[in-house]
C-alpha cells in the first residue's frame, strides 16, 4: 500500500506515526508545506528509510504573500526526486 499524500506534522508524534507506518510495510509519500519545513526535517534518520519519500512543497495559497519561500522552493527544485503540495488539486 502507497500513502501518496501524507502530512505526519500535522499527527502530535509524527516520528512514532512515520514508523508504526512504515513497520507495516507502508510507503509512504510526505508532503511539506514550505521550503522552512522540508530543510528542519530532511536530515532526519527516519527520513533516510527507503520506504519513505520526502516531498519539497509550498503550500500553494501562501506564493503570493511569501515571495521569499517562493525564492527558495525555486533554489531546491532542482535537487529533488520529488516535489508535492504545488496546488495541482486547485
Amino acid at each position: 500500500m502507497v500513502d501518496t499524500h501524507c502530512h505526519p506534522h500535522d499527527y502530535p508524534q509524527p516520528t512514532l506515526a512515520l514508523e508504526n507506518s512504515l513497520s507495516k510495510g507502508l510507503v509512504i509519500h510526505q508532503m511539506t508545506i514550505s521550503p522552512e519545513e522540508y530543510e528542519s526535517i530532511r536530515d532526519q534518520p527516519i527520513y533516510q528509510h527507503e520506504q519513505l519519500k520526502l516531498s519539497l512543497g509550498l503550500y500553494p495559497l501562501e506564493v503570493d504573500i511569501q515571495q521569499e519561500k517562493l525564492k527558495r522552493f525555486l533554489q531546491l527544485c532542482p535537487l529533488q526526486k520529488f516535489i508535492g503540495e504545488i496546488g495541482l488539486d486547485y
